[in-house]
């Protein structure tokens, strides 16, 4: 399940922070990421912010999301793609 297989340039971003998880990019994909079955490309992006409050400024500056509107990702989701090497954890850029 990787970007060559198809796809061209889609992705799938999580953003996280202490003990919650959203799904920012990819709302194509996530019957098949929550499930395992199907395409969704990988690496799955994982940006894990320090606080509410430095997440909150990144959607607002980065995106016109607001988190009550995007999908929640279970923990073991996350455990689940970071066992099968297909998560990318990445920290945000400083704002």
């Amino acid at each position: 399940m990787d970007d060559a297989s198809g796809g061209g340039g889609a992705r799938v971003v999580l953003i996280t922070v202490q003990q919650g998880a959203w799904l920012l990019e990819g709302e194509e994909f996530i019957d098949a990421v929550l499930a395992k079955s199907g395409y969704y490309p990988t690496p799955v992006r994982l940006l894990t912010f320090v606080s509410n409050y430095d997440m909150s400024v990144y959607l607002s500056s980065q995106t016109e999301a607001r988190l009550a509107d995007l999908w929640s990702i279970r923990s073991e989701v996350i455990d689940r793609l970071r066992a099968d090497g297909e998560l990318d954890e990445l920290t945000p850029p400083a704002l």
